[in-house]
């Protein structure tokens, strides 16, 4: 089960997922999303919590996300954090986006090296749109370490290199 929150704009600021409990057959807090928002209803954060039957209460946020926009509104980036055991947060992975005509033409994501302190490429999405904004075309890429290029597999496994 899944409840939803709104503020007097309208704009969702909570979800509290539930799950069932095979014992009392009842709906058990599992949890939830609150979200934070900017003027231009834009949501730039959202924090993840856990219910802990133990304490009867919402423990701290175990994993958040920080949102960027551009003027237009259109979301340029996604950063996941997650808390470590000193309730720290630390980066886990990064979204980047690119438009071109109002449609997203490209998602970049980056995980973050704890040794290096820096954010390294994971994998790469491309779209393509017809004249009416309907997406024609996917295509997905893995960053490949060994010889530090974009590549993507295609049916039988063939390697192609970008």
């Amino acid at each position: 089960k899944e409840e939803y929150y709104y503020d007097a704009n309208n704009l969702h600021t909570q979800m509290i997922w539930y799950s069932r409990n095979i014992f009392t057959n009842k709906f058990d807090k599992y949890y939830k999303n609150e979200y934070t928002f900017d003027a231009n209803g834009n949501c730039t954060q959202k924090n993840h919590y856990g219910w802990y039957e133990e304490t009867n209460q919402w423990e701290e946020a175990s994993m958040k996300y920080d949102y960027t926009y551009d003027g237009n509104g259109c979301k340029i980036s996604e950063t996941c954090y997650l808390s470590d055991i000193n309730s720290q947060w630390v980066g886990s992975h990064l979204y980047v986006y690119f438009y071109e005509a109002g449609n997203n033409t490209k998602r970049i994501t980056y995980w973050w090296n704890d040794s290096l302190s820096q954010w390294k490429n994971l994998e790469k999405h491309e779209y393509a749109y017809n004249a009416n904004g309907n997406e024609t075309q996917f295509i997905r890429y893995s960053w490949n370490t060994s010889i530090l290029q974009w590549v993507n597999y295609v049916k039988g496994g063939k390697l192609l290199r970008c």
